[in-house]
């Protein structure tokens, strides 16, 4: 059954630059639900190229509201070995990292702006 999971895993994956957002959301509770039955390796790296495939595909903001939520438990995953687990850190880190320097840029901005509004 996990080879099952594992094909259907990549073929969403290849399938992901051809779809619209709600057709990804589809996908991700799949796989919501095949990572409640299976945190095998095999499953668990399949559903990191996926969201891999849909950061390319639909951006930062997307995979933080709807990709992340169902990474982020998978991190307590024992069945990972040390490289596979800082391949999901390194996607998360990287994903995080993008959002607080983005927030940040448009918040200083929000500031200059506001500032030099006030000043007119």
């Amino acid at each position: 059954m996990c080879e099952v999971r594992v094909n259907a895993l990549l073929c969403f994956g290849d399938l992901v630059s051809t779809l619209d957002k709600h057709a990804i959301l589809d996908i991700l509770q799949t796989i919501q639900r095949c990572t409640a039955v299976d945190r095998s390796p095999p499953t668990l790296m399949c559903t990191l190229g996926v969201a891999n495939s849909i950061l390319k595909q639909h951006g930062v903001e997307f995979v933080t509201e709807h990709v992340l939520p169902l990474l982020t438990p998978l991190l307590t995953a024992q069945q990972l070995n040390v490289q596979q687990f800082a391949k999901f850190m390194l996607f998360v880190k990287d994903v995080l990292s993008y959002n607080e320097l983005d927030c940040l840029y448009h918040m200083k901005r929000g500031r200059r702006d506001l500032g030099s509004a006030l000043v007119k």
